[in-house]
């Protein structure tokens, strides 16, 4: 499958400095659409440490 990110500017003061960004690539797995998209964000100026993961959500009240 073929994968886009794209982050464009909204005109917002925070932005004045900023570029469009965009991130085009191609994979079947999720675990590198997840990598792929923590790139992503920190090319967009986003800054975390560690890693973005797929996790259970810790409410279950949804389960039938």
């Amino acid at each position: 499958m073929k994968f886009t990110f794209k982050k464009e500017r909204n005109g917002s003061v925070f932005e004045d400095n900023q570029a469009n960004t965009s991130m085009e690539f191609e994979s079947v797995e999720l675990g590198e659409v997840v990598v792929n998209f923590g790139d992503f964000l920190r090319g967009c100026g986003f800054v975390f440490k560690g890693q973005l993961d797929l996790v259970e959500d810790e409410d279950d009240t949804n389960v039938e």
